[in-house]
C-alpha cells in the first residue's frame, strides 16, 4: 500500500512537472479525418501553393494547423518539426506554411535562455591581496548582462495529403537540388 501511494505521487508530481515546462502550442482544425502515418513517413513541406508537385484537384486538404512556441525554449526549427509532427498523426503527407510572424514578446537574462550560460566571475587564487581581489570584482559587477529579446514564433500551415508517388518525386528533387548547391560550393572552395 504504501509502496503504491508513493508511486502515484510520484506520477502526480511528473505530471504537474511536465504541465509547467515550456512547450510548443498547437492548435488544429480539421476537415478530414485520415489514419495516422507512420513515425518515419516523409512530409513534404512547401513555403508556396505553387511548389506543390500537384494541382489542387490531386491534393485533399486536410486541415489547418497553428503552432507556437517562444525562442527561449525553442527555435523556429523545432517549431516547424512539430508542425509536421502534428501532419504525421493527422495522416497529411504535405504541409503548405502559409504564414511565419515572429512577436516580441520581451527580454531574458541570457542564462534564462535554452542553452545559453551566462558570464560568470572566478576567482583565481593568484596570492593577490583583498584589494586586488575586490577592484576584480567590481569591474566585473558594472558591467551588465545584456537583455536577449525573446520572440513568440507562430506557423500557420495547411496540411494535405498527396499522391505518393508524387511526394516521392518532390522529396528526390530536393534532395537533387540539395546535391547540386553542395558541388556547387565545393568547386568553388576548391577555387
Amino acid at each position: 500500500m504504501n509502496r503504491t501511494v508513493k508511486t502515484l505521487a510520484l506520477l502526480l508530481m511528473s505530471a504537474v512537472l511536465g504541465m509547467t515546462t515550456a512547450c510548443i502550442s498547437v492548435t488544429y482544425e480539421g476537415v478530414e479525418d485520415l489514419p495516422p502515418l507512420p513515425s518515419g513517413a516523409k512530409v513534404g513541406v512547401y513555403y508556396e501553393k505553387s511548389l506543390i508537385p500537384v494541382p489542387e484537384s490531386q491534393y485533399t486538404r486536410i486541415g489547418e494547423v497553428t503552432a507556437s512556441g517562444s525562442t527561449s525554449s525553442f527555435t523556429l526549427t523545432q517549431i516547424k518539426a512539430r508542425v509536421v509532427e502534428e501532419a504525421r498523426e493527422k495522416g497529411a503527407n504535405g504541409v503548405l506554411i502559409q504564414s511565419v510572424d515572429m512577436k516580441k514578446t520581451g527580454e531574458v537574462r541570457s542564462d534564462q535562455v535554452k542553452n545559453l550560460n551566462a558570464p560568470t566571475w572566478t576567482t583565481v587564487d593568484n596570492s593577490a591581496s583583498n584589494i586586488t581581489q575586490e577592484r576584480d570584482m567590481l569591474i566585473y559587477s558594472s558591467g551588465k548582462d545584456p537583455d536577449i529579446p525573446t520572440y513568440t514564433i507562430t506557423i500557420k500551415a495547411m496540411l494535405f495529403s498527396m499522391p505518393e508517388a508524387a511526394l516521392k518525386a518532390s522529396v528526390e528533387r530536393a534532395q537533387g537540388a540539395d546535391t547540386e548547391k553542395k558541388d556547387v560550393y565545393k568547386r568553388q572552395a576548391e577555387k
